[in-house]
């Protein structure tokens, strides 16, 4: 396999997404252009979009709506990280979960303590089965730190998608993308989650209707708190 990974090496060399420099890495993103991104560990409110000060985690103004806070790590509006994101999701560039993981780790160890004490959950948005299949990974479960280094615990397979529906990024306005993902989820086991505190895991978060549907089901079932972050998104 390495045999034939070097020859394909060889035949179509690795670019940067960036500024589409030749690489020896796997990794399409040469340091240069690493460099130029600049993470965001700051929560929002999702509702009124304000920063919410450091080790608040519950915006005082809304804090009846199932999504209590967000974070989105880089700005979408970035041509750079759209770059990384859609490659990474569509076009099975899986090297690049490593620069993920980096930055979301970084992120967990900011907030580590804030989120130790209150117990959180992490929980990356599942995919349907049909999707998973398709596409061969759930991008939100695979940006996950490794578990040897992540100091929280993760909860993969309680959070359930039950309808195939169709890709956010297809439907055309905000009212499409609600309707888009009524009763999409379910709960394997509500006991599990039940008087728990929980951060959701995915790639974006735009109008946050996925995140908002997963942080309303996991409410109906007794969760506590839901938060949620992101790779990127346009909450700033």
């Amino acid at each position: 396999m390495s045999f034939i990974q070097n020859g394909l090496d060889l035949l179509l060399p690795n670019q940067c997404l960036g500024c589409h420099k030749f690489l020896d890495s796997r990794v399409p993103l040469c340091l240069t252009c690493a460099k130029t991104l600049s993470p965001n560990f700051a929560f929002y409110c999702p509702i009124c979009h304000k920063r919410l000060p450091y080790r608040s985690l519950v915006c005082p103004t809304h804090r009846t709506q199932p999504l209590k806070a967000i974070a989105c790590l880089f700005d979408w509006r970035n041509l750079l990280v759209q770059e990384l994101i859609l490659n990474f999701k569509y076009h099975n560039l899986v090297p690049l979960k490593s620069v993920f993981q980096t930055y979301l780790s970084t992120f967990l160890n900011y907030h580590l303590q804030i989120l130790q004490e209150q117990n959180y959950n992490l929980i990356p948005i599942p995919l349907s089965s049909q999707r998973l299949r398709q596409r061969g990974f759930n991008q939100a479960e695979i940006i996950l730190p490794n578990q040897e280094s992540l100091r929280l615990p993760i909860m993969k397979n309680n959070l359930l998608r039950i309808k195939n529906n169709p890709p956010q990024a297809l439907t055309s306005s905000p009212e499409e993308r609600l309707q888009n993902m009524i009763n999409v989820f379910g709960i394997k086991s509500s006991e599990e989650i039940s008087k728990k505190n929980f951060l959701l895991i995915d790639d974006v978060y735009t109008t946050g209707v996925t995140l908002n549907e997963a942080a309303k089901t996991l409410k109906e079932n007794g969760a506590k708190n839901i938060i949620g972050v992101t790779l990127a998104g346009q909450i700033y």
